[in-house]
């Protein structure tokens, strides 16, 4: 599956797609092999930056959205939340297993 991201009330530059492609691929460290992120930007009002992240994996839906008056900051924010859940999902599988082997 490919990676998908959308701007909406400002255009998506090259150097905010190349910041986002790099906030994916940490993302996706965290992953399992072949899952898809979609980045949605926006930005609300004048001075206010919206970046909500989006992963379906382990048979579950992940959502991370932040904002603030930094674009890249509200991204890095994102990224970092969603990290943190796929994190949190990936030890409590971990944990799951070794009880069922125990």
């Amino acid at each position: 599956m490919s990676d998908a991201i959308t701007c909406e009330h400002f255009d998506l530059t090259d150097a905010i797609r190349q910041h986002v492609k790099e906030n994916i691929a940490e993302i996706k460290d965290f992953l399992p092999k072949d899952e898809s992120v979609s980045v949605f930007l926006s930005m609300e009002g004048k001075s206010t930056f919206q970046a909500l992240f989006r992963v379906h994996a382990y048979r579950k839906e992940f959502v991370a959205k932040e904002s603030g008056p930094n674009l890249y900051g509200a991204i890095a924010a994102a990224r970092s939340h969603m990290i943190r859940q796929l994190d949190d999902q990936r030890h409590k599988k971990i944990s799951q297993r070794h009880e069922h082997e125990s």
